[in-house]
Parts: structure tokens; C-alpha cells; sequence
């Protein structure tokens, strides 16, 4: 049947971790990364990403990404270019029970080491002042190697608490 999705992995965090490595992009397939009630240690920062590799994530100059952006206050678009890594949340976050991050990421040539990889981006945040900020639109991976999932982590401190999922859509 077209269109269904394959579990692939879950990780719940319930105590603080550095980052989470959702691991499994072994086929032609798009796959879909879900995040939600993701919530930091740390005050200000943003949930960004990496690609992985044979597991290790990349972090040279090789990321690209645009989007409409959307605050409690403004509309506006953001780029940028040979960057090491990207955002995936819209506004920065902290600790507060009131704050936290979710959205949905989807993944397209990661198991193609011909093409660049790119994800699509639809995420949502609230802020401790209770405004919510989200992006919509994409980023690329600029080599052509095969990436084997994808790295989730804070711009600065551990995750606290949140939800990943990782799924093949068939």
C-alpha cells in the first residue's frame, strides 16, 4: 500500500542527553522524523540538526537551508549557506514547563550517495513569553555520500525531555 509508514526507531528522553541519533535511512525510501514535547536544559537556545554518516555526524561547511518563518510578532523568510549545521525549530527555547518544540522532518535521498540530501521542515515552538515561532521550508546536505540518519540536539545544553521518531514512508 502507498503511503504507509514503517516504524523505524523511537527514543524517549526522560533525563537530560546531549543529543539524539535517529539511525536507519538504509533505503531509497523519503523517511519522516517526528519531534514533539522537546524541551531543553538550557534557556535561549534552538533545536538544530546534523546528518549522520556511517553513525558520526557531519559538521563540515555543507548545509544550506531556506524558509518562511512565523513569530507571535512577524512573517519573514531565512537563509543560509555553507553553514556546519541547521535549525529545525522556529524561535529559541528554554525550560519553562510552558516551553517546548515538536514538528516534523522529512527525509529525501538520505541513502543515495550520488545526490545531495535534503529534508523538508515544518516546526513549532513556544518561547517562555509565551510566543509561539515556527519555519517552514528546507535545507540541504551539500556531498554526495549516503547518510545513515540524522543527529537532533540543542544550540547549547543537553535535551531535558521530548519524543523522536523516526518512520520509512512506503
Amino acid at each position: 500500500m502507498a503511503g504507509r509508514l514503517t516504524h523505524v526507531q523511537t527514543t524517549e528522553v526522560t533525563s537530560a542527553v546531549a543529543q539524539v541519533d535517529l539511525i536507519g535511512t538504509t533505503t531509497d525510501h523519503v523517511y519522516m522524523v517526528t519531534f514533539a514535547d522537546v524541551q531543553p536544559v538550557n534557556n535561549t537556545v534552538q533545536l538544530i540538526s546534523r546528518v549522520l554518516v556511517g553513525s558520526s555526524p557531519r559538521t563540515s561547511s555543507s548545509y544550506d537551508r531556506a524558509w518562511s518563518t512565523f513569530s507571535s510578532s512577524s512573517i519573514g523568510n531565512q537563509y543560509g549557506s555553507s553553514e556546519t549545521f541547521t535549525y529545525v525549530s522556529g524561535v529559541q527555547t528554554g525550560n519553562s514547563t510552558s516551553e517546548n518544540n515538536q514538528g516534523c522532518l522529512y527525509l529525501h535521498d538520505f541513502n543515495n550517495a550520488s545526490a545531495y540530501s535534503m529534508v523538508s521542515v515544518y516546526g513549532v515552538s513556544e518561547s517562555h513569553s509565551q510566543s509561539v515561532g515556527g519555519l517552514r521550508g528546507g535545507w540541504i546536505y551539500k556531498v554526495n555520500e549516503a547518510c545513515n540518519g540524522i543527529r537532533l540536539y540543542f544550540s547549547g545544553g543537553n535535551i531535558a525531555k521530548g519524543r523522536f521518531s523516526l518512520y520509512r514512508i512506503e
